[in-house]
């Protein structure tokens, strides 16, 4: 068994790290300055605590990100069952997405072709979740 790592998977871990980068930048802007996010929103009732917690919640989602891409570059079986369920998830949000923008389709798109390359027998196989 050939166990080298598909091509599309680094390209899915880059895509992911982009991510990570963009969590830990808002997440951190949230912590920094968060009456400049107050002032950018519509909503007036939001107070300085919720976008600091917002905040930390972004940074922490970006690190369990990063483990997630530290795993999918490793080929670690579950990592393969966790992409998958997030890809899930977030295809139902981007479903959902539609209903307050047409820009949502682009979720819609991208997460129904990471979920296709992820039932791939290559990238399975590569995972070492390749039942037959």
């Amino acid at each position: 068994m050939d166990n080298s790592r598909p091509i599309m998977i680094t390209i899915i871990a880059v895509l992911l790290l982009i991510g990570v980068v963009a969590l830990l930048a808002l997440g951190t802007y949230c912590m920094v300055d968060p009456a400049a996010v107050i002032n950018a929103s519509s909503d007036a009732s939001i107070d300085e605590s919720a976008v600091r917690i917002t905040g930390i919640v972004l940074m922490v989602l970006g690190a369990i990100l990063a483990g997630i891409i530290y795993g999918i570059l490793k080929g670690w079986s579950f990592m393969w069952y966790l992409t998958v369920l997030m890809a899930v998830v977030c295809l139902l949000g981007s479903v959902f997405g539609l209903l307050a923008s047409i820009g949502a389709i682009a979720g819609v798109i991208i997460f129904l072709i990471v979920l296709y390359y992820m039932f791939r027998s290559p990238v399975k196989e590569y995972f070492g979740v390749n039942r037959n």
